[in-house]
């Protein structure tokens, strides 16, 4: 029970394996899924394939911000994506 508080509560991907050794898996937390509403929805609509699309090939994402930049770098605010590389 310790492990999996850990892996829910975790902020960075934790390691688990079976009680039986033989398959393992990457675990993370909660707030970090939620922190991304977009990746939430897309998981949300493929775990439900009778309501929604069949696959990620039908599926289209528009994700909007809120007219904030939070994109610093150091003390320099990135103006556009070429600056990231």
């Amino acid at each position: 029970m310790a492990e999996v508080c850990g892996a829910t509560t975790a902020s960075r991907a934790v390691g688990l394996r079976s009680t039986d050794g033989r398959k393992k898996m990457g675990a993370i937390g909660g707030g970090v899924a939620m922190s991304n509403p977009t990746a939430a929805a897309i998981t949300h609509v493929l775990n439900n394939k009778q309501e929604f699309c069949k696959g990620v090939e039908d599926l289209i994402m528009v994700s909007l911000g809120n007219g904030e930049m939070d994109c610093a770098v150091g003390n320099h605010w990135n103006s556009s994506p070429a600056e990231y590389s």
